[in-house]
This record gives structure tokens, C-alpha cells and sequence, in this order.
């Protein structure tokens, strides 16, 4: 009485509830010939419906005729332990994130998954039967996509049309089932993120289904949440000019330039342009170099191998250009920097070395050394001119008796060493006493530039 029948394969011959004894009766009359070792299969379908945690016994007995024999039998059992019926119902739906290459279950916006604008997010709807009886049936399947989003396809086909509903466009699956416990239904949706770039939005989705045993509805609701970020962009350009730079002289160069990857693509193959213009504007050098493979965030040196002379002084404009044909930002393709060419010629005597000081009368050679102060290297020879001069001090400029009193009004006496040395404490006429040195003895002091 625990289980109510429904069908049995191969069709019975005969069958019927017997309510006294709450026992259903199934019969096969003749199910034909079964051979030596040979097997014979008979399933029944039944509805278990007795009250919960009741255990019951289902008896079969199978009688064979054996030609001129006696007939042969055998019994067998099976139990059914009978538990409430629960149906229930869950829905996930899951983002896939390329970060991580797995699928997310972003159901709140902390946890919202980045997806670059116009590219495509893909969501992953799976319906499970968590329930402990029926299989579901009529399942309705209910996804609400929000406006920064547009449809693109799904592995299911959906039914009917889509409606514009104040959240997002509603779009409906439906599933007859049976749907049986701990089995899924799994498929997955497309959709292009729209703008605007940094929202973060809801994508809902709901589920309802029957339940034949408990005559009942069941239901269950999720969410996904997306964060559109920059779309997918190709920008690259020059960083810098390395070389060469400042001032430098006539002569020859290698241009060097270091070029960025400031998109969030990989880049390949990009063509840089190096060109060189006088002050007339007028194009003196220009060439083209290719670079590859630069990571997102990255940085490479490039050097344009055919060289620039130069032979004339003057400031020059050097361009260095990055051409790529897919760049979507070219503000920052291009830099210059002008580089001035100055050959400065300055050679000067850098110290004179013997004779110095104190030395007694005699034959000397003098020797001194000569310095380079310009820019270029001094390739002629050029003449050193030497002048010697003897230095003689006829006629003093200032003179003063120290008559009298000491020190004399207007001086002071300075301990230089050990040495007396008298300081001026006021103008000599109209030039300051720093400009003048004072020597002399006790008597009278001498002034002299």
C-alpha cells in the first residue's frame, strides 16, 4: 500500500488493488520461453506513497513450467523505506572571468566580474533539482538582462519574444522535464557589455517548476553582477629620445628612442619613423625602423641603424613617430627634442708649473700645462707664447708715519701669525681699505694694490 502503481513493461495481463489487504496484485500469464542460463526482465513503475519513514515489503514470485516435470518457483523481496516528499528547486547563474579562466559566482557587486565594453560576457545558467521525490516538470526558466547589455545568443533556444521590462530585457526558456532529483540543466547565454565604461550591473534570473506529488510550485531566484571596463584598445608610442641629446658637435649618430605599450592589448608589429629637420625646417635625415612584441605595460629600445651625419652647427628638431595602423589614441605617437650642435674651440693655459715661488738667480725651463675647454678635439698644432716679466714696486701709493701714538688713529694692529700686520679701518681717498695690503716696520707702514 506504501507504493501506488502506474505501468509496468512488458504490459501486465492482469492487475488490481485489493483494499482490505492494502495490497496492489500485478499478473503476467505467459511471458513466453526462458532458456538454460537465460535472464527475463519485467520493471514496474509505482508512485511511493506511504507516510514518511514507513518501511514496506514488495513481494514477486516467478512460476515456471518444465515439460512433463514439476513446475519450479521462486520469491523474492524489495523494501522501500518511504520519506516525506520535499520538492525543491535551485538556479545559479555564473559569469565567466578571463582573469581567472574559471566561472564566477558574482551575486553581489563586490564580486562583479570585469568585461571589457563591446566584448562579450558569458553567463552560465544551471537549474538543479535539490528536492527529494518528484521529477519537476513545466520549468520555466526567467532571465531579465540589464539595459547596458544587448542579447547576443544562447546554447537553448528561447520561447516566444523578448519584452522590455523596467530592469532589462526579459527573455524566457521553458523545459518540460521531468527534471529528476540531483540532475541539472545546464545552458549558457551571450551578451555584449555596453555602456556606460565602470557601471556595475544586476543580471537576474528565476526559475519556477511543478511538482506532480505534492501538487505544488516550486521557485528560486539569482543574480550576476558585470563591471564594464575599458574596451579592448591598441595604443602604443614614444616614451622617450635617448640619444643623442643636450648639445653635442658635428660628427655621427645612431638615433635611439624607447617606445611603450600603453593600451591593454599585446602589440606585434610597429613601425617607427625617425626624422631630422635643420632650422629651416628643411628634412635632413628620416628613416624607419620595425619593433615587435610588446607586452601590456611594456617598454623597448629601438635604434635606426642607418646613421646621421652631421657637418654643420646649429639647433636640429628630432621626430621619432610610432605608425601603428591600429593605435586608437595617437596624442602620444610622436616626441621631439631639439639637440644643438656647437663645436666650441677654447684651449688655454690650465696652470704654470716650474718655475714657482722663491728661487735663487739661474738658468730655468719653464713648464706649464695647456688645456682643451671647448667641445672638439684639437687635431693642429697651435703656438704657446711665453712672457716673463720682472716685477718692481718704485712708487708707493699710500704712505703713512706711525709718529706718536701706536697705532695711529685710523688703524688697527692685526696678529697675522706672529706677523705685525696694520689694518686701515677707513677709505684710502675713495677706495675701500680691503683693495690695499699693508707692510713695513714699526716706524711706517706702505700700501700697495
Amino acid at each position: 500500500d506504501s507504493v501506488e502503481y502506474v505501468n509496468a513493461f512488458p504490459t501486465p495481463d492482469h492487475w488490481e488493488y485489493n483494499a482490505s489487504e492494502q495490497v496492489t496484485y500485478i499478473s503476467w500469464y505467459n511471458l513466453g520461453d526462458l532458456s538454460f542460463c537465460e535472464w527475463m526482465y519485467i520493471t514496474i513503475d509505482g508512485i511511493a506513497v506511504g507516510e514518511n519513514s514507513s518501511i514496506d515489503e514488495n513481494n514477486v514470485t516467478a512460476i515456471g513450467e518444465i515439460p512433463d516435470e514439476q513446475n519450479v518457483s521462486d520469491q523474492d523481496s524489495a523494501f522501500i523505506h518511504c520519506v516525506d516528499c520535499i520538492p525543491s528547486i535551485e538556479i545559479e547563474k555564473y559569469v565567466w572571468d578571463e582573469e581567472t579562466a574559471e566561472w564566477a559566482n558574482a551575486n553581489d557587486e563586490g564580486q562583479a566580474v570585469d568585461v571589457h565594453q563591446y566584448e562579450n560576457a558569458t553567463f552560465l545558467i544551471s537549474i538543479h533539482n535539490t528536492g527529494t521525490c518528484c521529477g519537476l516538470t513545466d520549468i520555466i526558466v526567467t532571465d531579465v538582462m540589464n539595459y547596458s547589455m544587448v542579447f547576443v545568443n544562447a546554447s537553448e533556444t528561447y520561447v516566444g519574444m523578448p519584452v522590455s521590462g523596467p530592469e532589462g530585457m526579459i527573455y524566457t526558456w521553458f523545459f518540460a522535464g521531468p527534471l529528476l532529483p540531483c540532475n541539472y540543466i545546464n545552458f549558457t547565454i551571450n551578451a555584449t557589455v555596453m555602456e556606460p565604461y565602470c557601471s556595475v550591473d544586476e543580471n537576474y534570473v528565476n526559475v519556477t517548476a511543478y511538482c506532480n506529488l505534492s501538487y505544488s510550485y516550486v521557485y528560486d531566484e539569482d543574480s550576476a553582477f558585470v563591471h564594464a571596463i575599458l574596451p579592448y584598445y591598441k595604443d602604443v608610442g614614444t616614451d622617450s629620445i635617448d640619444y643623442p641629446t643636450g648639445t653635442q658637435t658635428t660628427g655621427t649618430y645612431t638615433v635611439s628612442a624607447t617606445i611603450g605599450n600603453y593600451g591593454n592589448m599585446f602589440v606585434e608589429d610597429i613601425p617607427v619613423n625617425c626624422s631630422i629637420y635643420n632650422e629651416t625646417d628643411a628634412l635632413v635625415y628620416g628613416h624607419d625602423e620595425m619593433i615587435s612584441n610588446i607586452s601590456v605595460g611594456g617598454f623597448k629600445s629601438v635604434e635606426f641603424n642607418t646613421s646621421w651625419t652631421v657637418t654643420e652647427d646649429g639647433d636640429y628638431t628630432i621626430n621619432v613617430t610610432t605608425q601603428h595602423g591600429e593605435d586608437t589614441v595617437p596624442g602620444n605617437d610622436g616626441k621631439e627634442i631639439i639637440v644643438t650642435i656647437d663645436d666650441i674651440h677654447d684651449v688655454g693655459t690650465d696652470s704654470i708649473n716650474s718655475p714657482t715661488g722663491t728661487n735663487p738667480t739661474g738658468s730655468y725651463v719653464v713648464n706649464a700645462t695647456v688645456k682643451n675647454y671647448g667641445n672638439v678635439d684639437e687635431t693642429t698644432s697651435f703656438d704657446v707664447e711665453l712672457d716673463i716679466y720682472k716685477m718692481t714696486y718704485s712708487t708707493p701709493i699710500f704712505s703713512e708715519d706711525f709718529e706718536g701714538s701706536f697705532p695711529p688713529s685710523g688703524w688697527s694692529v692685526v696678529n697675522n701669525g706672529g706677523t705685525c700686520v696694520w689694518d686701515r679701518n677707513d677709505l684710502v681717498g675713495t677706495t675701500p681699505r680691503d683693495n690695499y695690503a699693508g707692510t713695513g716696520y714699526c716706524a711706517k707702514g706702505e700700501f700697495r694694490p
